[in-house]
């Protein structure tokens, strides 16, 4: 009886002690995993991703027409100044950072907008005309606006770079986004006085300015973009582009890929 209860025993520990036994290390070691880095280039073009910085110059303006829709001009009847009313026309520096794959472009830019407006006499429509009530503006050194914003463009490729083994690319792009604008500076205004004296009297005459004109201290930024893009081996990158920025635009970037 007694020799049975130790077989039984012997039956029940020899399983868990083989279990518990450390295993073999040479039975358990596989080879490690070497990383191996894919240029972007050999990537699939779906998976190909790319940054850039870019340096921006665009040169904005409000066409005549629009101002002939709120403002009148030397060629309205009985215009009361020896010269026309100014233009709106500003000159835009920017940086931007892009993030760009085979067919999208994200662009995040910062920009400085140079207003170059003349100071002038602007006399706004009304019915029956009356062309004496206009103001004189004289803008203050600085102003403009720091903008900031996002756009987003579609690319088509005429010429892929892989096509002309990594010399050069040319694609158009389309697309838009939204920003905004913070306000610097100032315009000074000369409006008419008591006794009729129009504002571009009284400021030729060097009497002081009535202070002012309220403007907001910010506006929009809405963005209509299309360009072209050449791409010299994805390296360098140049782009001509036009369209709406606040204001009709034409400029151009150019930049570095990373």
């Amino acid at each position: 009886m007694t020799t049975a209860l130790y077989r039984i025993a012997a039956l029940a520990i020899l399983p868990a002690a083989a279990l518990a036994a450390p295993a073999d290390p040479a039975a358990s070691w596989r080879p490690p995993v070497e990383k191996v880095e894919v240029p972007p280039e050999e990537l699939p073009p779906s998976l190909q991703k790319y940054q850039e910085t870019s340096f921006r110059y665009r040169h904005l303006w409000i066409p005549r027409a629009v101002l002939d829709t709120w403002y009148f001009d030397a060629d309205a009847t009985e215009w009361p100044y020896v010269e026309g009313r100014p233009g709106v026309t500003a000159d835009a520096y920017g940086l931007e950072y892009g993030i760009r794959n085979k067919g999208s472009n994200g662009i995040f830019y910062v920009e400085f907008i140079d207003a170059s407006m003349n100071s002038g006499y602007w006399d706004d429509i009304e019915e029956p005309p009356d062309h004496l009530d206009g103001d004189w503006l004289e803008p203050t050194a600085g102003l403009g606006a720091v903008a900031f914003g996002a756009d987003y463009a579609y690319e088509a490729h005429l010429v892929k770079v892989e096509q002309t083994q990594g010399a050069f690319g040319w694609s158009f792009l389309f697309g838009g986004g939204l920003g905004m604008a913070i306000l610097t500076g100032d315009l000074n205004r000369w409006g008419p006085d008591a006794a009729g004296n129009p504002g571009y009297k009284r400021y030729i005459d060097g009497a002081p300015s009535d202070g002012v004109k309220e403007l907001p201290a910010a506006f929009p930024m809405v963005d209509v973009n299309a360009a072209t893009r050449l791409n010299f081996g994805n390296r360098a990158v140049f782009r001509i582009e036009g369209g709406l920025h606040t204001f009709v635009y034409f400029g151009a970037t150019v930049g570095v890929m990373l």
